[in-house]
């Protein structure tokens, strides 16, 4: 067998990766495996119907614990673990792509009473921030003290 060189070694790993990755790679948009008739039956996606907006990559997904269903969402990054964070939307997941969703779902139960309280302290610290009405006579707090707007309109352009 004849050795190759290192250019022709780098070529064929790049491309052993890129249908790995399916990505398309010096294939002109066609999907990895296409050219060669390597497709393992998977199928392109159905189109959203007209001005439905496509969900990135169904992130919103339920899971349920020992009490109650938990809504979050999931978000694949380049990381060794799984990340979880709480904010005004709720959970976020961030998993490694080699991370399935098992794993992740068995994460957040281990981890259940953590979130729950967590989610519930955020709830409490948005309920107690007050509803400011923008407009005249409206308050709003300012160092620790209520003040009141007054709203005043006035043309502005040259004098």
């Amino acid at each position: 067998m004849a050795r190759m060189s290192r250019p022709e070694r780098f070529g064929r790993l790049l491309s052993s990766l890129a249908r790995q990755l399916e990505l398309p790679f010096l294939g002109a948009g066609t999907p990895a495996g296409a050219r060669d008739g390597r497709t393992r039956g998977r199928q392109k996606a159905p189109a959203p119907e007209h001005g439905t907006p496509a969900p990135p990559d169904d992130s919103r997904r339920r899971v349920q614990l020992s009490e109650r269903t938990l809504d979050y969402a999931l978000r694949r990054a380049r990381r060794k673990t799984i990340g979880f964070s709480i904010s005004a939307s709720g959970l976020t997941i961030a998993a490694p792509r080699w991370v399935g969703i098992g794993q992740i779902e068995e994460a957040i139960r281990e981890r259940e009473t953590w979130v729950l309280t967590k989610l519930a302290d955020m709830r409490r610290h948005h309920a107690a921030i007050p509803q400011v009405r923008w407009e005249d006579g409206g308050t709003l707090p300012y160092l620790g003290e209520p003040i009141t707007l007054k709203v005043e309109t006035r043309a502005i352009g040259r004098r």
